[in-house]
């Protein structure tokens, strides 16, 4: 017979002993199961390490994005910052043109005739044209009355010249 030993060493038997037998199938199974087990557990082990590979590269790779991503938005920031500063001085120079230009507005307002301001501008027009005539036509009276002063004066010296004429022929040449 032959003795046999168990895995611990604990047990030892005979080979027809049909215990022992069944000892050994037992154990056999138990070792086959193990194998069994060790082997799924090196494919789980693998797969994880698979997986591991996989999550690890992923995460790179989404660290290298999000480290892009922040590059993106940092320059679109910067980008935004430059617009909105090239708006606000655009705004600035819109707004002192709007200033300037309401400025001429009320200038122009000043110099818009209005119906009430046309009224006061055609009676000032109308007085000064007044004046000038009537300064005018004061003139050419006071000239009308000079000559006419000057004619009744010519006109007196001429009578009385005829009549001094009429006298001189009547005395000299008495009518026959």
């Amino acid at each position: 017979m032959q003795s046999f030993h168990g895995v611990d060493g604990s047990y030892e038997g005979t080979v027809g002993d049909s215990s022992t037998e069944r000892l050994i199938m037992q154990e056999l199974e138990m070792k086959n199961g193990l194998e069994t087990m060790l082997a799924e557990q090196r494919v789980t082990a693998e797969r994880y390490k698979a997986n591991f590979s996989l999550l690890e590269a992923q995460h790179v790779q989404l660290r290298s994005e999000t480290q892009q991503l922040k590059d993106d938005v940092a320059q679109k920031d910067n980008e935004l910052q430059n617009c909105g500063k090239r708006f606000e001085n655009q705004i600035m120079r819109l707004e002192g043109e709007k200033e300037r230009l309401l400025l001429d507005i009320e200038s122009l307002k000043s110099k818009i005739l209005t119906p009430a301001k046309l009224e006061n501008l055609r009676q000032s027009l109308l007085r000064d044209v007044e004046l000038i005539y009537k300064q005018h036509l004061a003139q050419t009276e006071d000239e009308v009355e000079m000559y006419r002063k000057e004619l009744n004066k010519l006109k007196f010296d001429h009578n009385f010249l005829k009549t001094e004429y009429e006298n001189c022929q009547n005395e000299f040449c008495p009518k026959a």
